[in-house]
């Protein structure tokens, strides 16, 4: 994650590009992971195109949320904006 991360301050579409060669798996859904937390902080849209790059389940789902949170940080309306485009479950929102 902190490779990916780091990476993407300097150069996201290298990054994005690097991660998409990883094959499928725990490397892959981490580095995704990294860009993703990368993205939030200059563009949380971007980081939106990362999630599909993570299999479904609890990683996808931890990112969805993490993704969320910080844009709502930026901006209260973002975040509820991206919630709705994330399409959480209500359960996820009260715990959100």
């Amino acid at each position: 994650k902190k490779i990916s991360s780091k990476w993407f301050e300097q150069d996201p579409t290298s990054a994005a590009n690097w991660a998409g060669k990883i094959p499928p798996g725990k490397a892959r859904t981490s580095a995704f992971t990294g860009l993703i937390q990368a993205s939030v902080r200059h563009d949380p849209n971007l980081g939106m195109s990362f999630l599909s790059e993570i299999p479904e389940g609890t990683d996808r789902l931890m990112a969805s949320v993490s993704l969320a949170m910080h844009a709502h940080a930026q901006s209260p309306a973002k975040g509820e904006e991206m919630m709705e485009q994330l399409e959480f479950s209500e359960q996820t929102n009260i715990n959100v």
